[in-house]
């Protein structure tokens, strides 16, 4: 009884402020997610009032309906490619008649460079190298300049790809690029202000197929040594504001500081350098062979559409377009302005990070290592004070935040691996929160149990913790810092104007909160935006919970940092215990109801499919693979479905490893995909038949030298493996521990052939062989290839055979092996 009452008086004294506390949290979170998702109006008309010109998001969404529906899928090598790039000229050649007929035809000049080029470079990704060589691209920059040489010596350089990837017609990614640099063209030429830096704005041929016509216009262009710095625009989503997520000099995000809704963050460039993100950018190639510095932006939100049939301009949300060209047109104002220093443009490791998508901050590192040492060396100052110790408390919030972390990942674990549970909450951004943040709060709870010392103790304790993390020495220690700043501010309230070392004042929690419940939830938001719809393609192995669960843990320690301290201010063991069976009930009752779900998709939340109709020209085997990126379960089961509607032969799961060539359509991609092989019984009828053709050998001391030419009519995408001891090639470089090889080859529409030589350790050579039918992809060509057997059966399998749920790239493929003796 003595118990229970005590309980209650707990509950009686702190029941009003907890519940205060708890409204904040909520409005906070309401506010937050306002400002996160809040974009600019979009505007219809091209120009003001006044009759001066304005950035249109419907004039951009005019050219994305165009190249993403109208067009539609513009895979390299197909017809629609070109299309494309007519389109864009005779929308640039438009801008410059707008300006020759203007009264700013003596302020501006427009320059087009239509330029066409081969070559060859070597990419990197996820360990694994692969060699890309190029025929035919076909690039076109734009230089808008005041028409001096001075104006066009120093250029800025502002990408978007006019291709897309199959099974997207790119509307997104990167047709809305293209509009925003088609309206930025119209509006800077129109605009009565002569440029001091030009521009040059560069429709890129070929990103998607590992970025090849960005290499060749920073390694071939006859503008490139003009350009200094770069702006790479992307689309990994459909909605929302674009990202800045990679910068690298001071000057340039100097510029995007003019941005009129800057959302960007060190941190997300910080998480971006580890790889945990899987993906890339025409960035790359600027600057690893340009040696540019620069901004790389793209929309992220909504990346359940990315690379998917759906994809097109309905998913594009209002404002997005609005606010990605505003925001770029407000960049390029002042990099070609006399105010941008082209001089000062050297990499740098410079902090920035905004506020509500409102308020920009950035200070060099310097500054940041002074700041952060400053207001870590206060917090780690203020925490030891006093005649009572802290190490006991240290130890006990190293143990909680430890556990907090230990033990969502087991329950990720055993219920992905064990519970085979695992992506229950792919659906929604906010689901796994239900999940995985209530078993982060019991394990607070845990920790809380065994901890014996005060509420003020404990409040110290977490600052001293912060404050270490103040000294990590990465640019993304900001964030630490920030939510530090406003603790020490409220330890210091209560240690000198309450003059109180034995409790915390209510109010220090609201002062001590406001850095986590700003900069911590707009993290936290952006962090789920991202990642949980990334999970859906990050590979088979069962991981994701367990990415998902350390994501919501670090939410948890950015937003509620002083949690542990107020449960200390709370304690009791009946409150103890009912919040930890509380929090563990939530977690088992939303595990259960999403765990029991039919299927963890929707058609807006597709799972992503992979299928090659496969014709093996050299055993006259037909199969299809059916492939997947994700570690959900129930893919087997569909697989078995499908399997007995198409085929009597029994399934055969694929090892995928670099000598097994069947996905090698999307090398290296192919390591994260599961895979399994369904024989077919068809007749053979092979009107695509690729030859690889070996010529002036020569083997002279066991080295053997050749010119091998590869010929692929009716083929695209192509790509040879093989295993060789290679001493030379007329290829980029390959690593030395590297004896498979791989080349992947692009060519423009038309171009069938390509060749190279190369010098070995005299030994037979086998080579694998497989090349995408140019009119063997689905739907885009289906009309073309509906004679084609591949294109027949994808169909069925699109229209009959998979469930709604799904977003299939479905592809025929034509494989071959060939000896070289």
């Amino acid at each position: 009884m003595a118990s229970s009452s005590s309980g209650c008086q707990v509950v009686k004294k702190h029941g009003v402020s907890s519940l205060f506390l708890i409204s904040l949290i909520i409005l906070m979170a309401q506010v937050v997610s306002y400002f996160h998702n809040s974009l600019l109006a979009p505007v219809d008309s091209l120009y003001k009032p006044d009759g001066s010109p304005q950035l249109s998001e419907k004039e951009i969404m005019r050219h994305v309906t165009e190249l993403s529906e109208n067009i539609g899928y513009r895979i390299l090598g197909t017809v629609e490619e070109d299309l494309a790039r007519e389109y864009i000229m005779n929308e640039i050649l438009a801008i410059q008649k707008n300006l020759e007929d203007s009264p700013f035809s003596n302020t501006h000049q427009i320059e087009i460079y239509y330029e066409t080029g081969d070559g060859a470079h070597l990419f990197d990704f996820m360990n694994k190298h692969v060699i890309k060589k190029y025929h035919g691209l076909r690039n076109i920059a734009v230089r808008l300049s005041n028409g001096t040489d001075a104006s066009k010596e120093e250029a800025v350089l502002v990408n978007a790809h006019v291709d897309s990837t199959l099974p997207s017609p790119g509307a997104t990614d990167d047709a809305l690029a293209v509009g925003i640099l088609l309206e930025n063209l119209r509006v800077l030429s129109s605009q009565p202000i002569p440029l001091t830096h030009s521009v040059v704005f560069l429709f890129n041929d070929a990103e998607e197929s590992l970025q090849d016509a960005s290499h060749m216009f920073i390694t071939q262009s006859v503008i490139k040594d003009s350009v200094k710095c770069v702006i790479n625009l992307e689309a990994c989503g459909t909605t929302g504001a674009e990202i800045l997520f990679q910068a690298t000099s001071n000057e340039m995000i100097k510029a995007y500081s003019h941005a009129p809704r800057p959302f960007g963050t060190v941190l997300a460039d910080d998480v971006f350098r580890t790889g945990i993100i899987i993906s890339d950018t025409d960035f790359r190639q600027f600057v690893q062979y340009g040696n540019l510095t620069g901004l790389d932006m793209a929309v992220v939100q909504n990346s359940y559409l990315y690379h998917t049939k759906k994809d097109s301009p309905p998913y594009i949300s209002p404002g997005t377009a609005q606010q990605f060209g505003e925001n770029v047109l407000a960049i390029l104002q002042y990099l070609t302005s006399s105010k941008a220093d082209m001089d000062n443009l050297s990499t740098s490791d410079t902090v920035y990070f905004s506020i509500f998508n409102r308020i920009f901050f950035m200070y060099s590192s310097m500054t940041a290592r002074i700041i952060n040492a400053t207001v870590g060396g206060l917090g780690i100052y203020l925490a030891i004070r006093g005649s009572e110790s802290i190490f006991l408390p240290f130890l006990f919030q190293l143990f909680t935040v430890i556990s907090a972390f230990f033990f969502p990942n087991l329950w990720a674990y055993v219920y992905g691996n064990v519970l085979d549970k695992g992506m229950s909450w792919f659906r929604n951004e906010n689901w796994p929160l239900f999940i995985y943040l209530p078993v982060v709060i019991a394990s607070v709870i845990i920790s809380s149990w065994f901890n014996r010392k005060s509420e003020y103790q404990t409040f110290k304790a977490t600052v001293l913790v912060f404050s270490l993390m103040a000294f990590i020495p990465l640019p993304s220690a900001y964030l630490a810092t920030l939510i530090d700043f406003f603790m020490i501010l409220a330890l210091l309230i209560n240690d000198f104007l309450f003059k109180n070392q034995k409790e915390v004042h209510f109010l220090c929690y609201v002062i001590g909160s406001i850095g986590s419940l700003t900069a911590g939830l707009e993290a936290s938001i952006t962090m789920l935006d991202i990642f949980v719809p990334l999970t859906g393609r990050i590979g088979i192995e069962k991981v994701a919970d367990n990415i998902i669960g350390t994501v919501c843990t670090c939410s948890f320690f950015i937003s509620f940092p002083l949690l542990s301290s107020w449960i200390q201010r709370i304690r009791s063991p009946c409150i103890l215990k009912f919040g930890f069976l509380l929090s563990i009930l939530v977690a088992l009752v939303s595990s259960y109801i999403l765990g029991g779900q039919d299927t963890y998709y929707d058609a807006l939340h597709p799972r992503r499919v992979f299928l090659q109709h496969m014709e093996n020209v050299t055993s006259n085997e037909f199969s299809l693979h059916v492939a997947a990126a994700d570690s959900a379960p129930g893919f087997e089961q569909l697989v078995s479905n499908l399997a007995s509607k198409i085929s009597d032969e029994p399934i055969v799961k694929t090892e995928i490893d670099d000598w097994n060539s069947d996905w090698d359509t999307v090398y290296p991609f192919s390591q994260f995909l599961g895979s399994y092989r369904i024989p077919l019984n068809e007749e053979p009828n092979f009107e695509q038949k690729p030859r690889l053709s070996f010529s002036n050998k020569v083997v002279a001391n066991g080295i053997a030298n050749v010119t091998v030419t590869v010929d692929h009519p009716g083929l695209i995408w192509t790509v040879i493996s093989f295993d060789a001891d290679l001493i030379s090639w007329s290829l980029p470089e390959v690593p030395n521990d590297v004896r498979r090889h791989h080349i992947r080859e692009v060519s423009a529409y038309g171009i069938d052939s390509y060749s190279f030589d190369m010098s070995y350790v005299d030994e037979p050579i086998y080579f694998d062989f497989v090349g995408l039918n140019a009119i063997g992809h689905y739907p885009s060509k289906f009309e073309e290839g509906k004679h084609l057997p591949s294109m027949h059966m994808c169909s069925k399998l699109n229209e009959d055979y998979l469930p709604e749920y799904t977003d299939a790239l479905c592809i025929g493929v034509v494989s071959a092996a060939f000896q070289l003796d």
